[in-house]
């Protein structure tokens, strides 16, 4: 890619100054002789960048890039220069004029919203809604004027707003483009009724500057990790709102797209979209910034601002989607064992396993603590393979652990794996494994958790929440994969002083295991954890929700 110089390229007879849309631009036609990357003979948007944000025009060339690399349609986009009548350098993006206006129209999906709602408000676009969208384009497809898959296109939308942060996809910014249909000699085909064939479509997703984290300046966020990214992503919006009566409240970016994963037809797409390769896509946004463009160049700190935005949401959009895996992978030293009795109700660790030098393992009961015998009074009689003894056990402490888990040689060792949001090639050892699985058996209470030091290094971990079921007035419909939560302390918990509360929005979704309470407490207060919903499953009965936690 490089920059266009526009200085020689004709105005538009009629349309030299754009009038649509916030900022500057002018329609430019190309010259006919060949220039790399441009349409000779062909008209195309120059669009300046807001003047409080000189750089805001690189972001419709980054999202033209990202477009590339998921596979939907975006007018090209180029970084190009202008010299203007004034002897004045403009920067600005190059844009790819998306129909051809000697046999297509496009029509502005305000319009067609006019039609369904004469109240509509296009100054404030407060009307502007994904309900209607959708009756307008099931209309459209019904008496046969649309021949888009619209219910992919709408997906596709959703996604790529939702990944590049756009929140000015307006009534304005989208819409259908109808063609007219010609014979050979140029004439339009008519059909036996005599009206005039055409073709419609929803039109390629333009205008896309307002996003990408434009507005914020990168000396300004440099210092900013991941939490303060989470906050920034979970605020994010669409233009669009759910409904015509949500005039206030505008779609949720990531709200968008976990509501897309309850339609089983869109989930596969979804998938498709987001199965790029991350990292090809940074080393080409990166590569933008070697372009000369004097004053107008996109800076390496503004790259790699936006790089992490678009790394963040991607990881984000993963977990919603049960893409996501656990990359940063530990080796514990201890494993500790707990125990469940028949029928349900509270864990209690009974044992733990030591991986000491040389990959041995020793198991030891923990006699005389106080989960200990409250586990023997619910009938707890220890390990079948261990005997039920205060000594440290040594012969073949792994085997009947590694028994519980599938053989890695199954065919459907990697679904075991991805269950537990595990990469389908797990690098870690079989008592890692163990760690990260709990490997859990349906004939007894048995499982299997990290020891508490994880939490200390950088690492990614799978937790089961504590507790759920006995939450009261928790409405667990309004809990999604991919929110986040918080760690709160408990200090005032009338059974555990050291209990830590996993908080959502809607309220407590139960506890942190006790085994990690400690550790959590002081890692949630020094900042170092993140920490989404991964999982929800279960019965009513026995609701189950997985978190998936980050440690720094």
């Amino acid at each position: 890619m490089q920059l266009i110089d526009v200085s020689d390229w004709r105005r538009d007879d009629e349309h030299g100054i754009f009038p649509i849309g916030a900022r500057d631009k002018k329609m430019l036609w190309s010259p006919e002789q060949d220039i790399e990357g441009v349409k000779p003979n062909w008209p195309y948007l120059f669009k300046l960048s807001r003047e409080a944000y000189p750089d805001q025009f690189w972001m419709e060339t980054i999202a033209y890039i990202v477009g590339c690399a998921m596979g939907v349609e975006i007018p090209k986009a180029l970084p190009a220069v202008r010299v203007n009548e004034a002897g004045t350098i403009e920067y600005g993006a190059l844009l790819e004029w998306f129909y051809d206006k000697e046999y297509q129209h496009f029509v502005h999906a305000s319009d067609v919203f006019h039609v369904l709602n004469k109240e509509f408000d296009d100054e404030s676009g407060r009307h502007h809604n994904v309900e209607d969208l959708r009756v307008i384009c099931r209309a459209l497809s019904i008496h046969g004027m649309l021949h888009t898959d619209w219910s992919s296109w709408l997906c596709d939308m959703l996604l790529l707003d939702s990944l590049i942060g756009n929140s000015d996809r307006h009534q304005e910014n989208w819409g259908f483009v109808f063609t007219i249909h010609k014979d050979g000699d140029g004439k339009a085909v008519r059909d036996l009724e005599g009206n005039v064939v055409t073709t419609g479509e929803l039109s390629p997703y333009f205008d896309n500057g307002t996003s990408l984290g434009h507005e914020r300046f990168p000396d300004k966020v440099a210092d900013w990790d991941c939490k303060a990214l989470d906050n920034y992503i979970q605020k994010g919006n669409h233009h669009l709102r759910c409904t015509r009566t949500d005039t206030k409240v505008r779609l949720g970016h990531l709200q968008s797209i976990q509501e897309l994963t309850h339609e089983p037809a869109m989930l596969p797409l979804i998938n498709k979209r987001l199965g790029f390769n991350i990292e090809d896509l940074c080393g080409r946004i990166r590569a933008l910034t070697s372009i000369e463009a004097g004053e107008g160049a996109l800076s390496s700190a503004r790259a790699e601002w936006v790089i992490r935005l678009l790394r963040r949401r991607h990881t984000r959009l993963k977990l919603i989607t049960n893409m996501r895996t656990i990359n940063h992978i530990v080796e514990p030293l201890r494993l500790w064992l707990t125990w469940q009795p028949a029928g349900g109700g509270s864990r209690y660790v009974v044992g733990y396993i030591d991986r000491n030098e040389g990959d041995q393992y020793t198991f030891t009961y923990n006699f005389g603590t106080a989960d200990f015998n409250a586990a023997i009074e619910k009938g707890f009689k220890g390990h079948p393979a261990f005997q039920f003894k205060p000594q440290i056990h040594t012969n073949n402490v792994l085997e009947p652990f590694l028994r519980r888990l599938p053989p890695r040689k199954r065919k459907d060792f990697a679904e075991y794996l991805a269950q537990h949001l595990l990469p389908a090639d797990f690098p870690g050892s079989d008592f890692a494994l163990l760690g990260y699985t709990g490997a859990k058996s349906p004939a007894d209470g048995f499982s299997l958790i990290n020891d508490s030091s994880v939490f200390e290094r950088t690492c990614e971990l799978l937790l089961e929440v504590a507790g759920t079921r006995y939450q009261e007035g928790l409405d667990l419909s309004l809990v999604q994969v991919g929110d986040p939560v918080e760690f709160v302390a408990e200090p005032d918990n009338q059974h555990d002083k050291d209990a830590v509360a996993v908080m959502h929005v809607a309220g407590r979704l139960g506890y942190v295991n006790k085994v990690h309470c400690k550790v959590v407490k002081a890692s949630a207060k020094a900042k170092k954890l993140n920490a989404f919903v991964a999982k929800k499953n279960g019965t009513q009965a026995r609701p189950l929700v997985y978190l998936l936690v980050e440690c720094q």
